[in-house]
């Protein structure tokens, strides 16, 4: 490490500045700390050592240094034009730019395009179910990293044997039987529909067919998969059997793969069958097996195939549609659930999940609820109030056109965590058994006792959400919220740089200045475009 300040002198103790000042006057006095560890060596059979990418720019720490005295304006003027590139109301610019502390806590970026993120506390790195949600801020921000860090996916599924299209969990190692090829499928095409690029695409699909036909062939049933662990994203709370969150990721990764299928103009079979005839039956199976007519929701999980389960199948599931969420950047999403359906259960989601405890200041939506509304107490993170299902069920509500609860959703998480926009965990609260807020009984994974989780990083989805932004191959579709102002200042976008300015009870739309009619549609081949919304 290497200490500097402007006119400052080294002691003993480091570096200081003699400081003398009159009354009332002032005077600024600038440090710079910096740090040069060249290598890592990653956990868990990770391998190592790899070079850090700084390297190829810096010898050591005073280099650093060197560089930093010299641009150190120029870098703060940088930042400050990043942070107004966006104006947008002040909750989302604390979370959105707060939630960078996770980047520079859990991050290492190698030479050679290696990308690791570390799913603090934990040693994993790269976790798939994890940075499916968290890599959105590397979309919308530095897009060429969630590229690397699904080139080490693409790397890393094996190709052939007895393990032919298996999908780490967190890479070279799988700790707890999860099923990741759904979250694989949802996430590639996501990825392609913000990159549009047909070579890239072209790369993963194998490993797609593969991933879909391997999770198929150990654990379909019924067009569907069969967990027998139980394990997912919430893992301490156990979906054993045909359950919604695996199964949300499976349909619409099928309904991905399908679309990658016409995309590039391959058909692929899974288990023998031609993809969109097993993602009709899957869709179609899903809907009679978890669909809950009374609760107005889908069921966690199915008792009928895991009856032994401790957890509770018809539990209220705030997260059902991850599947969904992962695929809204397609303007055709609506192919797959019936929306009717789809609105009905996210408006009971919010009705039903919401936890608003006064004494506490907390307002948020658990994980899970009993259809009765009282607490879920079968497994610790059944009671949580996790920042990402949160979030996802406000853009998911915000996409169905309920914009009064998106912005609801988004902005109790982010007063929920009471200034603590640096240490965000897993979530930020858990419901106890007589209905009231308190810690999670899990230590340490809550707000604000925990160090920065990746997975907040998915607050950025919430631009998107807010734009209405909408891509296939040829153009983007733009409907953003009619009743907050947003505004961007030149942000790529996609490949695209955008200026757009959103006047609340927008009723008309200029682009480049000329009147267009609505939808605003924006063909993928413009480098810069500027819209209006306007009353």
């Amino acid at each position: 490490m290497a200490f500097a300040a402007e006119g400052g002198a080294v002691d003993d103790h480091g570096v200081a500045v003699t400081v003398d000042l009159a009354p009332g006057a002032s005077r600024q006095v600038r440090f710079f700390i910096a740090w040069h560890y060249p290598s890592f060596t990653l956990p868990r059979g990770g391998g190592g050592p790899y070079l850090r990418r700084y390297t190829e720019d810096f010898a050591d720490a005073a280099a650093v240094i060197r560089k930093a005295r010299a641009r150190a304006d120029a870098w703060s003027a940088a930042i400050d034009r990043w942070h107004d590139a966006f104006q947008v109301p002040p909750e989302f610019h604390r979370l959105w730019f707060s939630s960078l502390s996770s980047v520079i806590c859990s991050t290492m970026l190698g030479t050679h395009r290696q990308f690791f993120e570390i799913e603090t506390p934990h040693d994993y790195v790269n976790t798939m179910d994890v940075c499916a949600y968290s890599n959105w801020l590397y979309l919308v921000n530095w897009p060429e990293i969630e590229r690397m860090d699904m080139d080490m996916f693409f790397s890393a599924i094996p190709t052939d044997g007895p393990q032919k299209g298996f999908v780490w969990h967190s890479l070279w190692q799988d700790p707890a039987d999860y099923v990741e090829e759904p979250t694989f499928l949802v996430r590639l095409w996501r990825d392609h529909r913000w990159f549009n690029d047909r070579a890239w695409l072209a790369t993963g699909f194998p490993h797609a067919v593969n991933a879909a036909n391997r999770v198929y062939a150990t654990a379909g049933q019924e067009a569907l998969i069969k967990s027998p662990h139980g394990n997912q994203s919430y893992d301490l709370w156990k979906m054993p059997g045909i359950g919604s969150y695996v199964n949300s990721a499976w349909i619409y990764g099928l309904w991905s793969l399908e679309r990658m299928t016409e995309a590039l103009g391959q058909p692929a079979t899974v288990g023998g069958t031609p993809v969109a005839d097993l993602r009709r039956q899957a869709v179609a199976n899903f809907d009679r097996i978890l669909w809950n007519e009374t609760t107005g929701a889908w069921d966690c999980f199915a008792k009928a195939y895991a009856p032994d389960a401790t957890s509770v199948h018809d539990s209220l599931f705030t997260d059902q549609l991850f599947g969904r969420w992962m695929c809204l950047l397609d303007p055709r999403v609506d192919e797959v659930l019936p929306p009717a359906k789809v609105q009905r259960s996210l408006a009971t989601l919010y009705r039903h999940n919401l936890l608003v405890d006064e004494a506490a200041g907390f307002r948020g939506w658990t994980n899970g609820r009993l259809p009765s509304g009282k607490a879920d107490t079968s497994g610790t993170h059944a009671q949580t109030a996790w920042i990402c299902a949160q979030t996802d069920l406000g853009s998911l509500l915000g996409a169905s056109g309920d914009e009064a609860a998106s912005l609801d959703v988004f902005r109790s998480v982010e007063g929920s965590l009471k200034q603590n926009h640096l240490a965000v965990g897993e979530w930020n609260r858990a419901i106890t058994a007589d209905g009231r807020a308190d810690i999670a009984s899990e230590p340490g994974k809550d707000t604000p006792r925990f160090a920065p989780y990746p997975r907040y990083k998915c607050t950025w989805e919430y631009l998107v959400r807010m734009l209405g932004l909408t891509m296939d191959d040829q153009a983007f579709t733009v409907a953003p919220f009619h009743t907050i102002p947003i505004g961007l200042t030149d942000v790529r976008l996609a490949g695209t740089s955008w200026t757009i300015r959103v006047a609340p009870g927008w009723t008309r739309a200029l682009v480049d200045g000329q009147p267009v009619a609505l939808p605003v549609t924006i063909p993928r081949t413009r480098d810069q475009v500027r819209v209006e919304f306007l009353p």
